[in-house]
């Protein structure tokens, strides 16, 4: 069971039968995320299944979400910031959890070499985006990155990376009810 949930990578859902040798299909990951949230499901749709048609409905979601996290803790927006910088906010955090952000030197291992990757520090997780690009994204100063934005990324990158874990969850206890 294990090497099946181990194929569910961003990207690389196989969709060939092998000889005897598991794999996972868009169809079985759709399947197995039945029961989740309109939003997970979406997002396991987009992120695993390779499922582009559900990109505008989740990014709808996703932005939502952002809005109403926006109100209950009332995040103070600049002149000339709101639903636009928001909506440009959930796009970018969506688009960076869809891809994926395995180190490019490592290619994931963690290791150059049989030495600790000296780019990701032996993690093997790609660079977190720029302040230069999150401010180009938003539309907003370098100064309102720093000082307010990149808090508003990084919850949102951190909720949008447990609908992620709770998606991996659900479908490992779907698929083990299978076997």
């Amino acid at each position: 069971m294990l090497s099946i949930l181990s194929l569910l990578s961003p990207k690389s859902a196989s969709t060939e039968v092998g000889g005897g040798e598991a794999t996972l299909t868009p169809e079985l990951v759709v399947a197995a995320c039945s029961g989740l949230s309109r939003h997970a499901y979406l997002y396991a749709r987009l992120k695993y299944a390779l499922d582009e048609t559900v990109a505008f409905e989740l990014l709808k979601l996703t932005t939502e979400r952002a809005w109403r996290k926006s109100r209950r803790y009332k995040w103070r927006l600049a002149s000339g910031e709101g639903k636009r910088t928001i909506h440009r906010l959930a796009y970018l955090t969506l688009k960076e959890s869809i891809q994926d952000r395995r180190c490019r030197t490592c290619r994931g291992n963690g290791e150059v070499k049989y030495k600790l990757c000296g780019v990701c520090n032996g993690t093997g997780n790609g660079r977190e985006l720029s302040e230069d690009d999150l401010a180009a994204a938003l539309e907003v100063s370098l100064r309102r990155v720093r000082f307010f934005w990149r808090d508003k990324y990084r919850g949102l990158r951190s909720d949008l990376q447990a609908t992620d874990q709770m998606i991996s969850e659900h479908i490992f206890r779907h698929l083990s009810d299978d076997q």
